[in-house]
Parts: C-alpha cells; structure tokens; sequence
C-alpha cells in the first residue's frame, strides 16, 4: 500500500534514474573492495608481508601501496627479500595484466 503511493508519486520518476544510479555505485564500490581484499589476501598467503598498505583507485583500477614490503621463500634456499616500498597495479576486469612498481631500495639476501 505505501509502496503503491511512492512508485505512483511524480518525484519518484524524477529521483528514480539517481537512485538506481546510486546503487549501482555501490554495487561496484563492494565489488572493488572484495577484489581488493582477495588480492592481498592472495600475495599474503604467498609469503609477502608489508608494515603498511593503502588502497586506492577505484574505480577506474586498483592500486595497492606497500610500505617496507617483505618475501622469505618457504625453500630450502632461505631466500628473503626486503624493500622501501612496492605498488602493484591492475585492472579490476582484467587480472591478467599486472604494473609492479619497485620504489627505493630493495635488498635480496
């Protein structure tokens, strides 16, 4: 009964494009932080530790900031690598193709 008032009311048409427009905002917005999350999640269980990250470029692309990145191989070899900081790139519909950036100092021992 109320929702039968509000879709017949003349400013329901007006407001409806918007509304919908917001929803599908937030809808992305979900989305791109579920992916976000899934690929840092992914790089940690690979054996990647950072101090900091910072997520950002939505919507367009993710970026994901390390700070004082980190990777000790699981091997017999004990390899370990450490740096100042690292930016990964890509594609929220594309995560085939990936823009790694290695910013200042970066040491393998």
């Amino acid at each position: 009964m109320l929702l039968d008032k509000i879709l017949s009311h003349k400013r329901f048409a007006l407001f409806a494009p918007f509304i919908g427009l917001l929803g599908l905002t937030l809808l992305a917005l979900l989305f791109w932080a579920i992916a976000a999350g899934r690929i840092a999640d992914q790089m940690a269980a690979q054996g990647v530790s950072w101090q900091q990250i910072d997520r950002h470029g939505f919507p367009s692309r993710i970026t994901l900031a390390l700070e004082k990145p980190r990777w000790r191989s699981g091997g017999s070899d004990n390899l370990l690598w450490t740096g100042d900081a690292l930016t990964l790139t890509t594609m929220p519909f594309n995560g085939k193709h990936a823009i790694v950036d290695f910013i200042g100092t970066h040491r393998l021992s």
